[in-house]
């Protein structure tokens, strides 16, 4: 499980340097600001930095499935606003990068994180 573990502290950080980017560029881009806004709603550094304390140590894996699931559904939300928005390119690389991240993460899943 240290694998899982690794890959769950490699997740976090990509989230964390994600939003450090859209912080040091959302001024110059209002549709940085909204993706900004977004990751306020959805609270993804709280959740970025829960996946982070989780497996600092230890695998725990059900409740970083459930941190992981709900990372999915806000970067999910990101994806559909910047489809289609060519001046959001650095935001495209960053994305796919995490999303590669978030399904690595879901394949080692046995079954709904709930159970």
């Amino acid at each position: 499980m240290d694998i899982q573990m690794q890959k769950a502290n490699m997740l976090a950080d990509q989230v964390r340097d994600f939003i450090l980017l859209v912080q040091e560029k959302h001024k110059q881009d209002e549709g940085i600001f909204h993706i900004k806004l977004l990751i306020e709603d959805f609270k993804l550094r709280v959740l970025s930095d829960e996946l982070k304390r989780i497996n600092r140590f230890e695998w725990d894996g059900k409740y970083s499935y459930y941190l992981v699931k709900r990372l999915k559904k806000g970067f999910q939300v990101i994806e559909e606003y910047i489809q289609g928005r060519e001046e959001l390119y650095l935001i495209h690389g960053r994305l796919y990068t995490i999303n590669k991240g978030l399904m690595l993460l879901n394949n080692g899943e046995n079954g709904d994180p709930s159970e």
